[in-house]
């Protein structure tokens, strides 16, 4: 499981996440909550990998990795 905060414009987290408040494009930090996929991900995640931010099976968002932080080797 992998788990979004949504930033702000000044990076900082935003706590209402109501749909259609959100802006159409921003950042976000991903969480990995799964430790046992936690390494998975550190061997596939690189800089420009680009992917979806999916819930179930609807698509929300288009993405792109811009950093990895807690999960660089």
């Amino acid at each position: 499981m992998i788990w979004p905060e949504i930033l702000d414009e000044d990076g900082r987290v935003m706590m209402d996440t109501t749909p259609g408040i959100l802006p159409k494009n921003g950042k976000a930090n991903m969480w990995v909550f799964d430790p046992a996929s936690r390494d998975f991900h550190a061997k596939k995640l690189k800089i420009g990998a680009k992917g979806y931010w999916v819930r179930g099976s609807y698509r929300l968002a288009r993405v792109v990795v811009i950093e990895i932080c807690s999960l660089a080797r």
